[in-house]
């Protein structure tokens, strides 16, 4: 620091009376620049961010209106009435009927007669075919209650990774405006300096810079935030995307092994992958009862010789089996096979995803803290350097390299909060944790032990 700049920082003080009155006290007092801070203070910037959900309640009436949720519904209609035609069979009664003339030539029956003969019959299930078109119906209806189930589980995804897009971009962009204000603070304070001879004009060219950067970055947050606002209120007019009344975001309690046992208890795609097995091995049950021909069962009456005769009986046809359906026999029980090792693939890829996207999820909430931690200490150094220009022990750049940075690590705070937020509540949402939806029943996880028949 140069002798003239001593004496001119000494003369605005004590025009100021500031010089005379800290002497009279005993220590140098702060001008008003040395507790204006340039940066949002950690607390603020702590109560500003965090993810905000919206309560069950707003939820409910978007999910019923949504197409995925009404194409999964007639889905499960379709469903339901073809496993009530499986249940009743595809068997019909056939009527046939038969009209001739028979002509006798010579004999004491001479004479041309009118005969008639009407018919009716029925292929017969077996009871176990008929037990497995039974059940393979009712996994069908099991298959489209999951798949209703997935279809409002999926939309309440896209609604949490929408939410949170909305509000991190919302709050980079009052960050952004926050520090814009707070750098334009400091700006008129320099202006002022330099005004009265205490600061130079490169200094405050820097700091114009400086804030015209900072300008131009809180623009660009503020039209990402706006064209986010914008697809939100295009796909979800009716919720807004800070809600007032929200749910507090509870943390993942209890051990990996009970969130494990949780998250594939609800997941959608195992419980479709465990009816499809179900289904399968119904079709190979089915297969099987068809080794055994189906026997069509009949009646028929007739009159003959101008009705001097009349007939009265009944037909009993079975078909011949051939080596065809052991082979389809073979083939059903194959694709139970398979289905069964399909199942225990997707449970085992689910195990393995889970376990990484919890071990991600903790991570995150500990950057979470060392980035907190590192702003705060960040924010003081700023504070320091800050304190160190205005009183002309360091230079300018030195508070403007440290003020940069801390606003890097805000800006890197603010975002992996949300992160943090975002991937903890898709956790608990896929736990079904989160949101107390109702959904179509679908039947319990079953043991892996069933043998394929």
């Amino acid at each position: 620091m140069t002798i003239r700049h001593i004496t001119q920082k000494l003369a605005v003080w004590a025009s100021a009376g500031l010089f005379s009155a800290g002497l009279s006290a005993g220590a140098a007092a702060n001008p008003p620049e040395l507790e204006a801070p340039a940066l949002p203070p950690p607390a603020a910037l702590a109560s500003s961010s965090g993810l905000r959900l919206p309560t069950t309640t707003a939820l409910e009436p978007i999910l019923q209106r949504l197409p995925a949720t009404a194409a999964a519904e007639a889905a499960g209609q379709a469903a339901q009435a073809q496993a009530a035609a499986l249940r009743r069979g595809s068997d019909e009664f056939s009527l046939s009927s038969q009209v001739q003339s028979r002509e006798i030539r010579s004999g004491p029956d001479q004479g041309r007669y009118t005969e008639w003969q009407l018919g009716v019959q029925r292929p017969l299930r077996w009871p176990g075919q008929a037990q497995a078109d039974g059940v393979v119906g009712e996994e069908l209806v099991r298959q489209s209650r999951i798949q209703i189930g997935d279809a409002r589980h999926e939309n309440l995804r896209e609604i949490l990774r929408m939410l949170t897009k909305v509000q991190r971009d919302a709050g980079l962009a009052q960050l952004s405006s926050d520090a814009v204000a707070l750098l334009q603070t400091q700006v008129r304070i320099v202006e002022k300096r330099q005004a009265a001879g205490d600061a130079s004009l490169l200094e405050r060219d820097r700091l114009r810079a400086e804030a015209a950067q900072e300008e131009a970055m809180a623009t660009q947050d503020r039209a990402r935030a706006e064209a986010s606002l914008a697809t939100w209120h295009s796909r979800f007019p009716e919720l807004p995307p800070q809600p007032q009344a929200h749910i507090q975001l509870e943390s993942l309690s209890g051990s990996s092994t009970d969130l494990l046992h949780d998250y594939l208890e609800h997941n959608h795609q195992l419980l479709l992958r465990q009816s499809q097995w179900q289904q399968a091995m119904a079709l190979a049950r089915q297969a099987r009862a068809q080794e055994w021909p189906q026997p069509t069962l009949g009646a028929y009456l007739g009159s003959e010789r101008g009705g001097n005769e009349r007939i009265v009986g009944v037909q009993l046809s079975i078909p011949i089996p051939s080596g065809s359906r052991k082979d389809q026999t073979a083939a059903r029980t194959a694709d139970a096979t398979a289905a069964r090792a399909r199942l225990a693939e997707t449970r085992q890829f689910l195990q393995g995803e889970f376990l990484a996207r919890l071990r991600e999820s903790q991570g995150l909430a500990e950057s979470v803290a060392q980035l907190e931690r590192a702003y705060a200490d960040q924010w003081r150094a700023a504070q320091r350097a800050q304190k160190a220009y205005v009183l002309g022990e360091s230079p300018l750049s030195d508070w403007l390299q440290l003020r940069r940075q801390s606003l890097q690590t805000a800006r890197t705070l603010v975002q992996t909060r949300f992160e943090a937020d975002a991937a903890q509540a898709e956790l608990l949402l896929d736990s079904h944790q989160l949101w107390a939806l109702a959904e179509p029943a679908a039947a319990q996880m079953t043991t892996m032990e069933t043998p394929v028949p």
